[in-house]
């Protein structure tokens, strides 16, 4: 319990120096020391703060103008086929569409660079209306989003190295999916405090910093916003999505 309290009150990049430290002494460690330094350098997950007091829905997350980028609506247009190929979570970045599972192998990397391809150009039209029909639904008077066309042909799947692992992407220069101006302290201005938020530490192969993801969970953890510590001034640098939440939300705009 005082271990927790303790972590709590530290930045990330605190925890990692002080493991640090305690990794270089040259006497010997006793067992609660080593397990501190193991549990500071390589945990994955940890609690920060508290539940905080933010009630957004996910469709005011998904319809919010001024966090996302213009074409976030194609990025939703195609949730449905990332999640008809396994994918439980997908990150959206500022450019592309990043899968979480990772691909054990060159075969099974083609196999499913392929299946994904077929799930975008096979989205229905009627999955493109109800997109529509759930970002029409913000009431602010004014339209940002780029509705007409969902442009599947603009996006390129490729495959990503991330976290010691390979998983695919679906990218694109010509669209822009998240705002590159969206930092933590707006989406809190537009969605109040997070629920939960922790971090994780990315394995990589060359980096000699770790990179530390913090992510502030809303809607019960259908969404996270993402910042890096490799990143200057808090900026988003991908938001997480339930994939299943947000096909269900899209399925249900039109009926809605």
């Amino acid at each position: 319990m005082y271990l927790l309290d303790f972590r709590a009150s530290l930045s990330p990049d605190i925890l990692y120096y002080i493991g640090s430290v305690l990794c270089r002494f040259e006497m010997p460690m006793t067992s609660k020391f080593r397990a501190l330094a193991t549990f500071l350098l390589f945990g994955y997950v940890v609690v920060l703060f508290p539940q905080g007091n933010s009630r957004a829905t996910l469709e005011q997350i998904l319809t919010n103008q001024v966090i996302w980028g213009r074409d976030f609506p194609t990025a939703l247009a195609y949730v449905t086929a990332w999640e008809n190929v396994g994918e439980h979570k997908v990150a959206i970045f500022e450019d592309r569409v990043q899968g979480t599972t990772r691909i054990s192998n060159s075969l099974e990397a083609r196999l499913s660079e392929e299946q994904l391809r077929t799930a975008i150009q096979s989205t229905s039209r009627t999955t493109h209306d109800n997109v529509r029909a759930l970002m029409s639904s913000d009431k602010s008077g004014t339209q940002t989003f780029s509705l007409d066309d969902f442009r599947s042909s603009a996006q390129s799947v490729e495959e990503i190295q991330e976290d010691g692992g390979t998983v695919l992407a679906a990218t694109s220069k010509e669209l822009q999916f998240l705002s590159p101006s969206a930092t933590i302290r707006l989406v809190e201005m537009q969605l109040g405090s997070p629920e939960k938020v922790t971090t994780q530490v990315l394995r990589g192969s060359y980096e000699r910093r770790p990179v530390i993801l913090t992510q502030y969970g809303y809607a019960s953890g259908q969404v996270s916003f993402v910042t890096s510590n490799m990143n200057p001034d808090d900026r988003i640098e991908r938001v997480y999505l339930d994939a299943a939440a947000v096909s269900k939300s899209i399925s249900a705009a039109r009926r809605n």
